[in-house]
């Protein structure tokens, strides 16, 4: 659940605290690995978007990456895809009680 993940949201956001990025004032790779993870809770679990409210720093950090070049189109590419990914799923789901359906 949610509170799992808190310890590792601490984590980041002292680290956040003290630094421009993950690895200090430069950007690293370790960057491009880490917002997307944080962007997709934020974008398919709403609690997250609203647990990062107890974590300023990674909320400014995430801020800071969209000024990266090629940020934002590569988070819109990511965001079709995921969005398109969990429709596809729910349509699954929804075929698979209908077929349940059927057979009773």
């Amino acid at each position: 659940g949610i509170e799992n993940i808190q310890p590792m949201l601490k984590y980041y956001n002292d680290i956040l605290e003290k630094n421009k990025f993950l690895n200090g004032d430069e950007i690293s790779l370790a960057d491009f690995m880490f917002v997307p993870e944080v962007d997709q809770f934020v974008i398919f679990v709403p609690k997250i978007g609203d647990l990062l409210e107890k974590y300023p720093h990674i909320k400014s950090y995430l801020e800071r990456m969209k000024e990266v070049k090629g940020y934002t189109e590569n988070f819109e590419q990511m965001t079709t895809f995921m969005a398109a990914m969990a429709a596809a799923k729910e349509e699954k789901k929804k075929a698979e009680a209908a077929a349940e359906e059927k057979k009773e």
